[in-house]
Formats: structure tokens, C-alpha cells, sequence
């Protein structure tokens, strides 16, 4: 999973240098922010649904994970957030709002507390990012 991540962070950063936005002297400004039509919305919602059920047969048939259905949704929605996210699409924030939210609740369940901790410092910075993106995109409307 971690690998998956890194080749998404490589292409983010590809993906973000060639579309960035730069004034007349080709000075990095902003990225542009954008947000999902609805019909970009249902177009994800059947592959992201697909990849749950693939990841959630996984899960439970080949690992000893004791909740692989949480477990495969977290894993999905945190590499749909991390596409959305190379994309500069808001939504992606949201998704990284519910995937900490759930681990949070999951980790203090499990009595992993430091572990927890982690992931209440990374809803914080998740609802930093939508703020910030959530200013950019005004910016553009």
C-alpha cells in the first residue's frame, strides 16, 4: 500500500509542477483548485465500489486482519482521496476528513493510542487543507 502511495505522491508532484499557475516574471503563484461535477462524482462512485469489493475479497480471504471490511474501506478511500488529491479536487479533503475520522475511532477502539493520536493530528491538518483549498477555489469562482 505504502508503494502505491509513494508512485501517487511522484505523480502529484509531475502532475502539480506542469499545471501550476506563474505571473509575468514565472514566479509560482497558486495551484488551481477545482471541484467535482456531479456527473464527476457518479463516475467514481462504480470503480471506487469495485476496488472495495476486490480489496474487502482480499482482505478477508488471504490476511488474519480481524476487520477487514473497515480496513479495505479505509484502504480505498484513501487511495481515491490521494488521486482526488494529484487532481487538486476538493472532495479529496473530505475523504481524508472520513478516513481519519474512521481510524481514529478504530485505533482508540483498539486501544492504539499513540496511534491514534497520529491520525487526530491528521484530521487536523485535513480540515486545514479543505479550509485553505476551500479559499482558493472561492478565489476562482
Amino acid at each position: 500500500m505504502q508503494g502505491i502511495f509513494f508512485i501517487q505522491g511522484i505523480a502529484g508532484i509531475i502532475v502539480w509542477y506542469h499545471n501550476r499557475e506563474t505571473n509575468e516574471k514565472n514566479k509560482y503563484i497558486k495551484t488551481k483548485v477545482e471541484k467535482l461535477s456531479n456527473k464527476g462524482r457518479l463516475v467514481y462512485i462504480t470503480p471506487v465500489l469495485i476496488l472495495y469489493l476486490i480489496v474487502s475479497c482480499f482482505l478477508s480471504k488471504y490476511t488474519n486482519s480481524a476487520i477487514p471490511y473497515i480496513d479495505s474501506l479505509v484502504a480505498t478511500l484513501s487511495l481515491f482521496a490521494n488521486y482526488l488529491l494529484v487532481r487538486r479536487k476538493i472532495e479529496s479533503w473530505w475523504i481524508w476528513i472520513l478516513v481519519d475520522v474512521i481510524y481514529v475511532g478504530l485505533f482508540i477502539s483498539q486501544g492504539l493510542y499513540v496511534s491514534s493520536a497520529l491520525y487526530l493530528v491528521l484530521l487536523i491538518i485535513s480540515i486545514k487543507g479543505f479550509i485553505n483549498w476551500n479559499i482558493t477555489l472561492k478565489s476562482y469562482l
